[in-house]
């Protein structure tokens, strides 16, 4: 649905500018992704042998959301005590 262009002249001063949208959509790009990076430790460091370096990322993922799968009801129960903390 498109507005006429005499109505979107008279509501553009009302607007929020396109250019701080952007800006707000970055920031929280960001700190997603730094939640993201914190919650899965990130960059994982791994020894194999004598070599030390960096896991891959999908590795990385790939093991975490195995954990989670297999404790889901003690992260459910947890989530729900820190609730309850909080609510009260």
């Amino acid at each position: 649905m498109s507005v006429h262009p005499i109505m979107a002249q008279a509501l553009s001063p009302f607007a929020t500018p396109v250019s701080t949208t952007i800006n707000r959509l970055r920031e929280a790009l960001r700190e997603a992704d730094d939640r993201w990076a914190q919650l899965l430790r990130l960059p994982f460091e791994i020894e194999i042998g004598d070599a030390a370096g960096n896991a891959s990322e999908d590795d990385v993922v790939r093991a975490v959301s195995e954990c989670i799968e297999k404790h889901m009801p003690e992260i459910e129960a947890r989530v729900v005590a820190l609730t309850m903390e909080r609510a009260a």
